[in-house]
């Protein structure tokens, strides 16, 4: 018998079985407990180290654009990609940037309650966006694909976003701004424009691989005078394009989210 949050019961065939995969069971009830049968896997089976390796295996052969046909090679900047992030994502000798970043955001307060699966999910929607970005660079420009310099810095420094926004977005102004000073410092990245900044008012150009400004991709708006009072005018800010950046990738890779103001 199933049992469901409105008081309907549910009777189950002999030929159905049920399986239940949950996080916790900090919500079960006792008659849940009682009659389920429980296979428990602690969280020291599956480390880190072993789920980032997994993904990087993953993001190697996916076919990312959904247009790869049977036999078809993975793309070269996909490749390329991956490559000069591997030595920041995993290490075998000491802890690795992502690591070190992950151990840092766990011990922050977020809105909601941080778990390293959730912050691994969103880190690599992320990173699926910059591999793309440098998939369709190369398909408009073929005759000069990213390489080299040109993908280190890129490659790089998306790293970088994708740690910040994917494990810090959540958190206070306060919290990001000692998490990117860590990043910075870890990595020995520099920005431009002075000291003042901090990670999360840069974009990355896929053109060049430099930083830019958030608050120079924002677009220039006039507005009629008889409109300046209309509820349904909305105002482009450095906020809303940084934000609609980072939801797009996610939303992209169908990963629920929760707007908080």
């Amino acid at each position: 018998m199933l049992t469901l949050p409105s008081g309907e019961r549910l009777s189950i065939p002999d030929n159905v079985r049920i399986i239940l995969e949950v996080d916790s069971l900090a919500h079960a009830t006792p008659a849940t407990v009682s009659r389920c049968g429980m296979v428990w896997f602690s969280d020291d089976n599956v480390t880190n180290e072993m789920s980032l390796q997994h993904m990087l295996q993953r993001l190697a052969t996916e076919d990312l654009m959904g247009d790869r046909v049977a036999g078809q090679q993975v793309p070269s900047a996909q490749i390329e990609f991956l490559n000069e992030i591997t030595g920041q994502v995993i290490s075998e000798r000491t802890s690795s940037l992502v690591i070190d970043a992950l151990e840092f955001a766990l011990k922050q307060r977020h809105i909601m309650e941080p778990t390293s699966d959730r912050l691994l999910h969103t880190f690599r929607a992320l990173l699926i966006q910059g591999i793309v970005l440098a998939i369709e660079y190369d398909e408009n420009h073929p005759d000069f694909p990213i390489t080299g310099e040109h993908m280190e810095k890129f490659a790089k420094r998306w790293l970088l976003h994708s740690l910040m926004w994917s494990f810090c977005g959540s958190a206070s102004w306060d919290v990001r701004k000692s998490f990117s000073d860590m990043l910075l410092r870890t990595s020995g990245v520099i920005i431009p424009f002075g000291t003042d900044n901090t990670l999360y008012d840069y974009r990355v150009r896929v053109d060049d691989g430099e930083y830019e400004l958030w608050s120079d991709n924002v677009p220039r708006m006039e507005i009629e005078s008889h409109r300046a009072a209309a509820s349904d005018v909305v105002i482009t800010t450095t906020d809303t394009v940084r934000h609609s950046d980072v939801l797009g990738a996610w939303l992209t890779r169908r990963i629920p989210l929760i707007l908080v103001s």
